[in-house]
């Protein structure tokens, strides 16, 4: 996965980690939990998925914005059955939602082509991501480097410690994870699959 902040952005913003051992690890550990987190890679690139057929006329792409579908194959046995779109009526696509639907988008969807009802028999190759990292991810990204870097001052997991009647409280996943300024920025980003 492809970093979502470069040394430059972190220090820019945090000039304390200027020269950090380990810099560009932390931004490559948090640019894997934020792009875990989102369910989204951020960045351009190429997917091939494969969908239920539902004996629907639509099926939901799990990476957006969508930028172009190449190819929507449907697999009813061993022998792909690519769907011919060389006068664009064979699909459309939302690029923001990831919505694709069969036919050419002017038809009422009850009255297009369905995906045939199937387990993983329809194949998409598309390509999809941003052309450059939305600015609240970026400094998701961030604050999220700091938190790990603050994190490995810690000597251990407790969070807390009573020396009268002993008593003693660890930190739980919430407290080394992402820290809660960075969730509420990825919160508009989070993927819900309904392939």
């Amino acid at each position: 996965m492809p970093d979502l902040a470069q040394q430059s952005d972190v220090t820019t913003l945090i000039s304390r980690l200027q020269g950090l051992p380990g810099l560009a690890s932390l931004i490559s550990t948090a640019s894997v939990w934020i792009q875990n987190y989102t369910g989204l890679q951020f960045v351009v690139n190429s997917y091939s998925e494969l969908h239920d057929g539902k004996s629907e006329s639509r099926i939901w792409l799990r990476q957006t914005p969508v930028l172009s579908v190449q190819s929507v194959i449907l697999w009813p046995n061993t022998t792909p059955q690519p769907i011919d779109n060389t006068d664009n009526d064979g699909w459309t696509f939302d690029p923001a939602t990831g919505e694709l639907r069969r036919g050419n988008g002017h038809v009422n969807q009850r009255f297009e082509a369905w995906f045939p009802d199937g387990l993983q028999n329809v194949q998409v190759n598309y390509t999809a991501g941003a052309p450059s990292v939305p600015a609240p991810v970026l400094y998701a990204t961030v604050l999220t480097v700091k938190h790990l870097a603050d994190s490995l001052k810690m000597t251990g997991l407790l969070k807390s410690e009573d020396i009268g009647d002993y008593s003693y409280e660890m930190a739980d996943a919430g407290d080394i994870g992402l820290p809660p300024l960075a969730r509420v920025l990825l919160a508009p980003y989070i993927q819900d699959f309904i392939a």
